[in-house]
């Protein structure tokens, strides 16, 4: 070591171990930085050069769900498909949901049946987001959501009634929020008027 690097340090109570005397840690350095390396590694489930199920695969340009799509609760590929119809990606959204809902029934098959419709009514298939959206309210009835989502579908598709029945439905549920009401007004308030002319 330099001779002044070396003065100044015991100058100012740095301790200078000569190779021969290093702490164990230095010693050993690249053991213990590979350890740790792959430490990390394991604990966070980085698998490099590897496809993990997770990541999204496509065969000619379409959207197939992965293993891990196959093992997810409702609400996770609820959260998934939403995501896709807000990308643009409305397509790869039923994609993923027709392979899917099979598996569900009750209110988890509901909630998917509910972002499906609204996938299709992105996409401006009023006619496709009706059914859906008329069998997730058939499981699910009181789901206020899903009665906004019916209203507004018939309305789109020019079915005045229908979507001034379920926006009524909606008023006269009791955890319908403000906004949720107004909502339907707007609904029953454009129906009406379409109607009387």
């Amino acid at each position: 070591m330099n001779p002044k690097i070396k003065a100044f340090m015991s100058e100012n109570g740095y301790h200078y171990k000569s190779k021969n005397q290093m702490y164990p840690f230095q010693k050993y350095k690249h053991f213990f930085v590979a350890s740790l390396m792959g430490l990390i590694l394991l604990v966070t489930g980085c698998n490099f050069g590897k496809k993990t199920g997770n990541s999204s695969q496509t065969v000619d340009g379409q959207y197939v769900p992965t293993k891990a799509d196959s093992n997810a609760d409702a609400k996770t590929i609820s959260n998934k498909a939403y995501s896709m119809a807000m990308n643009n990606r409305m397509d790869d959204a039923i994609i993923l949901l027709n392979a899917l809902i099979p598996r569900f029934k009750g209110k988890d098959k509901a909630m998917l049946l509910d972002q499906r419709g609204s996938a299709y009514f992105m996409k401006d298939d009023h006619t496709k987001a009706v059914v859906d959206y008329q069998a997730a309210n058939e499981l699910d009835p009181n789901t206020v959501s899903y009665l906004i989502n019916l209203s507004e579908s018939y309305e789109a598709v020019g079915n005045n009634p229908n979507a001034i029945f379920f926006a009524k439905k909606i008023m006269g549920i009791e955890t319908a929020s403000d906004s949720d009401r107004s909502t339907a007004q707007g609904v029953i308030d454009r129906c009406s008027i379409i109607r009387s002319h």
